[in-house]
């Protein structure tokens, strides 16, 4: 089962903890700005871990976080591989966190096309780009470490 959508970075720990009561792997990719600890949103570890995943790795991130605030991002983009949260982006800063940046530096002018063609949906502007666009080693490998995470390799 695929949730191409979750109305938001805030709204993951809702799907995250239905799919772990019903014993479903799962795995997360997301913006880089849900990451950031602090910022008015729900951070990801702090969804993940409300969702009852019970993960040393990722509270230890979030006791940390509130004691002495947090670690940098490449830190807590690993920690979120190990425990099953993806990300393309390269840090949380709004000019390389986003689903645009990637897509408008690997495909230039296609967002803008994929837009006019499907609408406001983010999910249904990947999909648009993707099936136009031969797919970039970024996500090749991301797709790798998905199958991996959830036993499909």
């Amino acid at each position: 089962m695929a949730i191409f959508s979750v109305d938001g970075d805030p709204s993951f720990g809702t799907y995250t903890a239905f799919l772990h009561a019903f014993g479903v792997p799962w795995a997360i990719v997301c913006d880089g700005s849900v990451y950031r600890f602090g910022v008015g949103k729900r951070q990801i570890f702090e969804q993940v871990l409300s969702a009852g995943v019970g993960d040393r790795g990722l509270r230890k991130a979030v006791d940390q976080a509130a004691a002495v605030g947090s670690a940098g991002f490449a830190e807590l983009r690993d920690l979120g591989e190990n425990s099953g949260i993806f990300t393309l982006a390269e840090g949380w800063d709004p000019s390389v966190e986003s689903f645009e940046t990637f897509i408008n530096t690997e495909a230039p002018g296609r967002l803008a096309d994929a837009a006019m063609a499907v609408g406001r949906s983010k999910p249904r502007q990947g999909r648009h780009v993707a099936a136009a666009t031969e797919c970039p080693a970024a996500i090749d490998a991301l797709y790798g470490k998905l199958l991996s995470r959830l036993g499909v390799t």
